[in-house]
């Protein structure tokens, strides 16, 4: 689902990655007190969150988009409150790097020539 939403926003590859991170550690340090109901919610907040690091102003989706990829599900004010508690689960130190990170280093210093960024 994850994958479709950065797709309809037209989001990097980048993007998907930190946001299936951000959305797997998140549930998974929140199992207990995470109602299943949330996890869609975690999951929209956590590729927002993402796309503020990978992806330029005019790319990131808004909260009227993002309520409305999940059908209009979460309200603005849900979204917002939800990414505090993300952010506030993380202690505001977020892991950044992803697997897709390292592999565009490695091949950019073994100067590989499909790495244009």
């Amino acid at each position: 689902w994850i994958r479709d939403v950065c797709a309809a926003f037209n989001l990097r590859s980048t993007t998907l990655c930190l946001a299936v991170q951000l959305t797997d550690a998140y549930i998974i340090s929140n199992l207990s007190s995470l109602q299943v109901a949330q996890c869609q919610l975690v999951a929209i907040v956590c590729t927002w969150i993402s796309a503020k690091f990978e992806e330029t102003d005019d790319m990131l989706p808004s909260l009227k988009n993002l309520g409305e990829v999940c059908d209009g599900a979460y309200t603005a004010d849900q979204i917002l409150t939800m990414e505090e508690q993300v952010l506030e689960g993380f202690r505001w130190r977020l892991p950044h790097s992803t697997c897709l990170n390292f592999l565009y280093l490695y091949l950019h210093m073994h100067g590989h020539p499909s790495v244009a960024r």
